[in-house]
């Protein structure tokens, strides 16, 4: 049997703060339940992914390896499929981030071998040093040359260009990342938005009180891009509760999440 590369869309995730988590878990129960609810989210996606039916998984060839705080999704390298790769991950990070957890990876394109039991190949150590040495702060960077195959491969839909750059932000640094806090679309009902950003204040918050400079930097670039996305005045924000607004009011209820 010949066990060849695919060229795949492949993205590596990291949970962080896992081991805190882990090692708080034997004498906190709240810990112990975030550890399981975490792993069990990211285990949904390999549910779905071998269940049966039309509109299962394999249909679109996905495939997930976990292991410990870390998860490998990839998708063949078709038209869509980064696009779908990155709305699977800002559903991972909004269910996530309701347990305290925020996730960082790197995802791109190449050779890649990747079944239920064995992930490997040129493509898999990109994404995961790109996890590991390039994103740094809570991020998930995509690579130029996905986003480039991503492009070629739609053949001049400017539509589907429109929707791939509306998932992702370019930061200071040049990189491309999934735009995660952006996202209130993917959110129902909407107007939990603002609960969602709220839960992701505090735990901005409480990242930069950490004694651990190391840590704290990360929290401090979480907090800027937070403020970028709560202080947008072009931005169509959800409505938070019942109630109404006009486009100023709005604007204030957001704004006032900004983080000192």
């Amino acid at each position: 049997m010949r066990f060849d590369y695919e060229n795949r869309i492949v993205a590596y995730v990291d949970i962080l703060g896992f081991k805190n988590v882990v090692d708080a878990s034997p004498k906190n129960a709240e810990a112990s339940e975030r550890i399981h609810n975490a792993l069990k989210r990211i285990h949904r996606i390999v549910e779905k992914n071998y269940s049966k039916g039309i509109a299962n998984g394999t249909e679109f060839g996905i495939e997930v390896s976990t292991f410990s705080d870390n998860a490998v999704i990839s998708y063949p390298a078709e038209k869509d499929n980064l696009f779908f790769l990155i709305i699977e991950l800002i559903h991972l990070q909004l269910d996530l981030v309701i347990e305290g957890v925020l996730i960082r990876g790197g995802i791109t394109i190449g050779d890649l071998y990747h079944d239920k039991d064995v992930v490997y190949g040129p493509a898999m150590v990109q994404a995961y040093e790109m996890e590991n040495k390039i994103a740094v702060y809570p991020r998930i960077v995509v690579d130029e040359k996905a986003i480039v195959s991503y492009i070629e491969g739609i053949h001049g839909d400017t539509d589907a260009v429109k929707e791939i750059f509306a998932l992702l932000r370019q930061d200071s640094d040049g990189l491309f990342f999934v735009d995660i806090l952006n996202q209130s679309q993917e959110i129902y009902p909407e107007k939990r938005y603002y609960e969602w950003l709220t839960r992701i204040r505090a735990i901005i918050i409480e990242g930069l009180s950490n004694p651990n400079l190391y840590i704290r930097v990360k929290y401090q670039w979480l907090r800027n891009y937070f403020n970028k996305i709560v202080n947008n005045a072009n931005y169509n924000y959800p409505y938070p509760y019942d109630g109404h607004y006009d486009i100023n009011d709005l604007t204030k209820v957001y704004s006032e999440l900004s983080i000192d």
